[in-house]
Formats: C-alpha cells, structure tokens, sequence
C-alpha cells in the first residue's frame, strides 16, 4: 500500500512540474488540475484505509473460526479417548 502512496505522489510531483512550465504562476487551469488530483488521492487513501480496515476484519473472522475448529478438533480427541478409541 506504500507502493500505491509513493505512485500517487509521483504523480501529482510530476504533474505539478508538467502543468507549471516555464512559468512561476500557476493558472486558474493548473490550480483546479492540482486540486482534482489532490482530491483523486484523498479519495483513494480513504478507499485504502476502508479496505485495510475490511481485511483486518477478515483476519480476525478468520482465526476465529480457526480457533473454533481448534477447539473442535480437541473435543473430538477427547472424546475418543474417553471412549477408548
């Protein structure tokens, strides 16, 4: 995901670089282009964060159900051996 973070920030260095020329004033033009790109990666460090969150969460299901099964897997042994299996 820092790979995704660096790209963007290339991205909008170089777009700085490419919409301000030679000229040391950025235009009305250059301005709203920055700011669409500043928004654009906004938008996709939220959608990063939202997903970051999902996967922890699916990990999280995840061991649980492998705890379970853990837990399941012991209780058929010990039933086993009680049964003198």
């Amino acid at each position: 995901m820092k790979t995704l973070y660096s790209v963007m920030l290339c991205v909008l260095v170089l777009g700085m670089v490419l919409f301000a020329g030679c000229s040391n004033n950025a235009t009305d033009e250059q301005i709203a282009q920055l700011q669409a790109l500043q928004k654009e990666v906004s938008s996709l460090e939220q959608q990063n964060a939202d997903k970051q969150r999902q996967k922890d969460d699916l990990n999280k299901q995840i061991a649980d159900q492998n705890d379970k099964l853990k837990q399941c897997q012991q209780d058929t042994q010990d039933a086993k051996t009680a049964l003198g299996k």
